[in-house]
């Protein structure tokens, strides 16, 4: 298997650089101390998970602030460090969400994550190793393992190979065949446990101090590591999609955003045109989950629960 240019910008910016972007995400910190919910800075409640809409539900109907399920009590345990991480208020978020235009300002991002890549690259010999690349078996999964330059394991990946497959033209997912039974997300997938294929035992529900849902990444301070994007461009994308199809964010985990609309796209050319812009802010939903754009396009018309999550 060749390294394609996906792999490409994910590697450089991503896993060469994921350690040192969101420590405590990105490797646990056994140091710290046991989470405690009581600790945020905002009231938090516990519900079973097979609960848990209900209760957002009625928490959102009583109109004392808007409620977020914020996954189980893992997902939640990240929250200080995200808020930690982003010291910017509230207020400087929204006012910087206030500029931006989706899906304008998301493809804008890219372009200048994409230049400042391709700077990076050229910084270095091209005949340096970045990295050693192989392949295992794990279980039934072919698995790419990444090991640091100056290790023996691996296939060498130079430079000078990295900067010519980043600067091949960009290439969209592909448009596919139009589903003929397409896939319906029935409410949020965050409540299920893989492994049981039932609502997880237990959630936590916040009620943070907004009517607007689109504000929720900003008191979060949810994204900018890997390819998660800034709370500045999530409120953007939100504010876009609630005016378009009534969007209301219900979950926001560590990794993931789950909004339920109340319109959805009103054909499949409306909704091919949404998936294709949702791409840049948000390409593993296609890249890792439903592999072409009429997959996700039909999705997005037979769905009231929509979902974006970032690896």
């Amino acid at each position: 298997m060749g390294l394609g240019r996906r792999d490409v910008l994910g590697l450089a910016t991503g896993l060469l650089a994921w350690a040192a972007v969101r420590p405590a995400q990105a490797q646990g910190n056994l140091d710290e101390a046991p989470f405690e919910p009581k600790s945020l800075p905002f009231p938090v409640i516990a519900v079973r998970g097979a609960d848990a809409v209900k209760t957002w539900e009625r928490l959102r109907d009583a109109g004392k602030g808007w409620p977020v399920i914020l996954g189980d009590e893992l997902a939640a345990s990240y929250l200080p460090e995200s808020l930690k991480y982003d010291s910017r208020s509230v207020a400087d978020i929204l006012k910087a969400a206030a500029t931006l235009t989706f899906p304008a300002s998301v493809s804008q991002m890219r372009d200048k994550e994409r230049e400042a890549e391709l700077a990076r690259l050229r910084s270095h010999p091209p005949n340096d190793v970045a990295f050693r690349r192989s392949e295992e078996t794990l279980g039934e999964m072919n698995v790419v393992v990444m090991s640091s330059a100056d290790s023996d394991h691996g296939r060498p990946v130079t430079y000078g190979e990295l900067l010519e497959q980043a600067q091949a033209p960009v290439e969209g997912p592909a448009l596919g065949e139009w589903p003929t039974a397409p896939e319906v997300q029935r409410g949020p997938i965050s409540l299920i446990d893989y492994r049981t294929e039932k609502p997880v035992e237990s959630v936590l529900i916040g009620l943070l101090p907004t009517t607007d849902p689109a504000e929720i990444p900003a008191h979060l301070r949810f994204g900018d590591w890997n390819a998660c994007p800034p709370a500045e461009q999530h409120v953007a994308v939100l504010r876009a999609l609630r005016e378009r199809y009534g969007a209301e964010v219900a979950v926001c985990t560590n990794d993931t955003l789950e909004l339920r609309v109340q319109r959805r796209p009103k054909s499949p050319a409306e909704a091919i045109a949404l998936a294709r812009d949702l791409h840049p802010y948000c390409s593993d939903s296609i890249d890792q989950g439903y592999e072409t754009v009429s997959a996700r396009a039909a999705a997005l018309m037979a769905s009231d629960w929509w979902t974006f999550w970032w690896d």
